[in-house]
């Protein structure tokens, strides 16, 4: 049996991809035998969008907002209790999952014997659109790593060439699905979906995929868009569509759990994400 310990800034309420492989990482490992635990910086009363097998031990560790700034003290009781779950797990692999949180994680495990893997979430092209900077002190931490994850191998080679050695590709899992769509027959009231899933926010660029709705939905009155997820996006998304003249053929749904349903009952999906 390997201990494994899953690392991430927050899983409350959150209902993002990052999130649902950790979840779905986390729950395969147990089933398969591991002891597995979860460490966030969220606090004690926390509670998961996704569902986590009983036996994976979610480690609460934040005593401030996961998001926000943190003084200098209570970054040093964050590490401290990361550092007693890290011992307790006894010589763990911790996979931390974006090298944003990799030197809190480095510090906790000083002289500790630390194997560290970190999962990168996204293409590094994400930092042309938007305000952080790619050379953070967690992005040049990446050297220490003793292995990097990316999706996809185009992804790897936009790394620094001193980084590509540790890096492997993992693609997100696909599981078989309950039921398929059937994109040619419509749904009841003769209406056909165009569906994408996705946080409101300027990197999933929804409103691009609005004003491309806009420009042929005359053309085509029996299609619908409906847009699932949340995000700091959504007031100006929903100002967006009124102003476009979209009201009751683009409809924002919110964050859903059942993505599987909502893709079967779909006709065709659209990812805009730059």
């Amino acid at each position: 049996m390997t201990s494994i310990i899953l690392g991430t800034l927050s899983m409350d309420k959150m209902a993002g991809g990052l999130e649902k492989n950790i979840a779905l990482l986390a729950n395969h490992l147990a089933r398969s035998g591991h002891k597995v635990g979860l460490v966030t910086f969220d606090s004690p009363g926390a509670t998961s969008f996704f569902e986590l097998d009983s036996s994976v031990a979610w480690h609460k560790v934040g005593r401030t907002k996961p998001h926000s700034a943190i003084g200098f003290w209570d970054r040093l009781g964050l590490i401290s209790r990361i550092r007693s779950v890290i011992k307790q797990a006894g010589n763990p692999i911790v996979v931390c999952f974006h090298h944003g949180i990799l030197p809190r994680f480095y510090l906790a495990a000083f002289m500790l014997g630390l194997r560290l893997v970190c999962s990168e979430r996204s293409s590094i092209t994400l930092y042309s659109y938007i305000r952080q900077a790619k050379w953070s002190l967690g992005f040049i931490m990446l050297g220490l790593a003793d292995r990097i994850t990316v999706q996809f191998k185009g992804y790897a080679d936009d790394y620094p060439v001193w980084l590509r050695g540790r890096i492997r590709v993992i693609h997100n899992p696909v599981y078989a699905p309950l039921d398929l769509a059937n994109p040619p027959v419509s749904s009841l009231g003769g209406r056909f979906k165009l569906l994408t899933v996705g946080r409101l926010c300027a990197q999933k660029n929804q409103k691009a995929l609005i004003d491309a709705f806009a420009s042929v939905c005359l053309e085509f009155p029996e299609w619908d868009l409906h847009i699932v997820g949340e995000g700091e996006l959504a007031d100006e998304l929903v100002v967006h569509i009124k102003n476009s003249n979209l009201v009751g053929r683009v409809f924002l749904e919110g964050k859903q759990k059942n993505i599987s349903d909502w893709l079967a009952n779909s006709h065709l999906f659209c990812m805009p994400s730059r």
